[in-house]
């Protein structure tokens, strides 16, 4: 009882669904400190749902304005 070719296919896999949104978030330059952490902690933790959600929440409002805080546009 060996290890077939579609076991390890598979493993890599779930593996790499897994731990590229934990490195995105590692890898990411937009965040900083605990929030780069904490966006890494939930990727891991959550996968996929974690990564879009913190990134929903922290990395779109921060970038939309310097001090994270969105103004209303002037006309």
């Amino acid at each position: 009882m060996g290890i077939s070719i579609w076991q390890v296919v598979v493993f890599l896999g779930g593996s790499f669904i897994l731990f590229v949104p934990c490195l995105a978030a590692l890898a990411s330059k937009r965040v900083k400190g605990w929030d780069k952490a904490l966006w890494a902690f939930l990727s891991l933790c959550l996968s996929w749902v974690g990564y879009f959600g913190y990134y929903l929440l922290m990395v779109r409002k921060s970038a939309d304005t310097a001090d994270g805080l969105i103004r209303p546009k002037r006309v």
